[in-house]
């Protein structure tokens, strides 16, 4: 399960990162870079990310490492913004 730290304005654009054009949003250029740096960081330098964009890691993480998380941001990202 996702925390509320992942918004879904977040789980768009992390779904656009990872080439899900159907559910994502492509992100503003600060927020693709973010995005870009923390599909490429290692562990050490994803914890130092994690301090400023706990929602964006989390979001990347799921996607990348778990067999849901793709399917979590979708639900996700069809819930309305806050």
């Amino acid at each position: 399960m996702l925390s509320d730290k992942v918004t879904p304005v977040i789980a768009r654009q992390v779904l656009w990162v990872f080439s899900d054009r159907e559910h994502g949003q492509e992100p503003g250029g600060f927020f693709l870079s973010l995005l870009d740096a923390m599909c490429h960081a290692d562990p050490e330098n994803m914890a130092r990310l994690e301090l400023g964009f706990p929602g964006h890691t989390e979001a990347v993480l799921a996607a990348k490492y778990t067999t849901v998380g793709m399917d979590r941001l979708r639900v996700r990202a069809g819930e309305p913004d806050a």
